[in-house]
This record gives C-alpha cells, sequence and structure tokens, in this order.
C-alpha cells in the first residue's frame, strides 16, 4: 500500500468517465451453449455436423449491427437492435452484458446496474462486469464505489500477472481519484501503474499527475531519470510546466518546443499543448532570426489562446497557478 504523503493543492478538481464504452462491448458469435439444427453429412460416413439455427443468426447479426452502432455512438440503434437480440435470447450472458453496457450510456444506469449485478451474482470475478459496474457508478457519480469496483479488478489482474491490465485500472483508479480530490491515492495509484507496465504514455501520465500535486522538482527529476524511449510529448509538455512553475521560462520553452513538435502523437490534446507553447514563448524574448511570418503568426495565436481559456478544459486543473493566471491575464488583442 502506497503511504505517501501529499500537501493540499487548490487546484480545481473535476470528474471524468474514464472507462471506454467500446473496450467494455463483447462480440457476441453464434452462441455456443445452443445447438442449432444437425444433418447427415455424406461426405463424413455418417457424421453429424452442427449448424447454427435460424434464431442464432438472427441473434448474432443483430449484435453485430449493435456493436456497429455502437462504434459510431448511435446508442440509441444499438439498444433497439440489443432489445430485439435478448428478447429471442435472453439467457444469452454476452447480450445481456452488451445492453447493460450500452443503456448505460443513454442514461438507463438502474436498469445496467440490475443487469450487471445480476451477471455478477454469477461471475464474481468476471473483470468486465465489473469494470462495467464501475462506469456505471462513475456516470453516477458516485466516484469512491467506482473506484473500489476498480480496485477489485486491478487486484484481479495484477495476482494473475496481468500487468498491462493492471497498469491501466491502476491509471484510472488515480486518474478519479484525482478528480475527487484523493491526492494521497492518486499519486499512489499512478507510480503503481508506471511501475507495472513501464511505457511512455504511462510515464507522460505520471508525469501530469506530479505536477498537478506542486511536485514539480520532483517531475524534473523524474522525467531526466527516463531513458530516451520513454519520453512522449505528454511527457514534455509536463516537464515545460514543472520548469514554468519553478521560473525557468527559457527551459519551460525549450521543452514545450519539443512537446508541440510531437502533437502528432496526441492529437487530441494538441490544442491545449499549443496553447501552452505560446504562453511560454510569449515569457521569453523572440529570437532573433525570427521571420516575418513567425511573427505574424504568432500574433494571430493570441486569439487562439484567449478563447481557449474561455472553455471548460478538466486538463487546466493539472496546470501549475502561475501558468493558469498567465492564460486568464491574456486579451484577444495586445494592449498598446
Amino acid at each position: 500500500m502506497c503511504r505517501q504523503s501529499v500537501p493540499h493543492t487548490s487546484a480545481q478538481r473535476g470528474s471524468r468517465a474514464l472507462l471506454s464504452v467500446l473496450a467494455l462491448l463483447t462480440a457476441c458469435a453464434i452462441p455456443q451453449t445452443h445447438k442449432g439444427f444437425s444433418i447427415t453429412s455424406p461426405s463424413s460416413e455418417g457424421a453429424q455436423v452442427e449448424y447454427a439455427s435460424t434464431q442464432d443468426l438472427m441473434v448474432s447479426g443483430l449484435v453485430s449491427e449493435a456493436l456497429g452502432y455502437a462504434q459510431t455512438s448511435r446508442f440509441i440503434d444499438a439498444e433497439v437492435r440489443l432489445r430485439q437480440a435478448r428478447y429471442l435470447k435472453p439467457a444469452n450472458e454476452a447480450v445481456a452484458f452488451n445492453t447493460a453496457v450500452v443503456i448505460s450510456q443513454t442514461g438507463q444506469t438502474d436498469e445496467a446496474e440490475e443487469i450487471v449485478n445480476d451477471l455478477l451474482s454469477r461471475h464474481p470475478s468476471n473483470p468486465s462486469y465489473r469494470q462495467a459496474l464501475a462506469d456505471i457508478h462513475v456516470a453516477e457519480g458516485r466516484y469512491a464505489q467506482a473506484i473500489e469496483e476498480l480496485k477489485k479488478v486491478f487486484q484481479l489482474y495484477k495476482t494473475s500477472g496481468n500487468y498491462y491490465k493492471a497498469s491501466l485500472l491502476a491509471r484510472s483508479i488515480s486518474n478519479i481519484a484525482f478528480g475527487i480530490g484523493n491526492e494521497q491515492e492518486a499519486l499512489c495509484y499512478s507510480a503503481e501503474a508506471v511501475s507495472l507496465y513501464p511505457a511512455p504514455a504511462q510515464a507522460g501520465a505520471h508525469l501530469r499527475i506530479l505536477v498537478a500535486l506542486n511536485f514539480f522538482k520532483q517531475a524534473e527529476e523524474y522525467q531526466k531519470s527516463l531513458t530516451a524511449d520513454m519520453n512522449s510529448a505528454v511527457g514534455y509538455h509536463y516537464l515545460a510546466m514543472a520548469r514554468y512553475a519553478l521560473g525557468n521560462f527559457t527551459g519551460a520553452a525549450e521543452a514545450e518546443d519539443i512537446a508541440y513538435a510531437r502533437t502528432l502523437e496526441v492529437p487530441e490534446r494538441s490544442g491545449e499543448i499549443s496553447v501552452a507553447w505560446w504562453l511560454m514563448k510569449n515569457k521569453i524574448p523572440p529570437p532573433t532570426e525570427e521571420t516575418d511570418e513567425a511573427k505574424e503568426r504568432f500574433a494571430e495565436m493570441r486569439k487562439e489562446v484567449a478563447d481557449f481559456a474561455q472553455k471548460d478544459n478538466f486538463e487546466l486543473s493539472t496546470w501549475p497557478n502561475s501558468l493558469r493566471e498567465e492564460l486568464y491575464s491574456i486579451k484577444p488583442e495586445e494592449e498598446s
């Protein structure tokens, strides 16, 4: 158990739904537990060959359609198909589970929870069922209960030696714990995640937690300890923030330059990284060899930065206070 003490930070805490719906959905092949009709094959000396019944094929088709709809976030359409499949095969657990996952996305969390709890009563060690229950708890704002369920899954994977999945569960626990202000648990499980499965994404996520908890020196030291193959755009992004918080604006800009050049690694974070890059560049003198075109583009980005400050972005809660204050001070037009 991790017993690190964590100083309180005044950074805004938020919550996020961290579990992927698509990762929970399971493909439903023709059920092997329900035999269809059989015929005698003339080419196999009377051997019986099993064929799927028309009903089995219909169920398989409905589930395939539902998964396709879910992949494009058409959850109502997916729900209709799954309810049809469930009517045809009420005892099919894969259909029941997929139904629970999908209807939890349409706000029917009570029914989803009832289905998942019924499945868990028969398979208490099934990790997918427990993750689905945790997802429902998150959707309902029951974050402490979600964490408890995720811890059970984490232990299942860790004791079975599946360290990759255990690290993903540890990261989810860390993120939810951070969101509700449980900083010690957030740091504990973040360290556990990167320890179980060292990878660039996990290292970057650990740097994120260190910076969010105001451990700026520790973040710098941790990044220095990483080998080249463990670095990432997100890692350099948070190294830049640590340096900025420590007053090393030139070093911050240098690290953010690297993150900015590698935003293709994390397109979902490119807007945030671009804004941080602009803020850090704006803090130091421009390069003497800067072209007029580059100067013009930099000036144009001011409005983008000011607009970003008006958005409700959870990641801002992980920024150092000094950088957030700098962000909120930027006006769309430079004051003369």
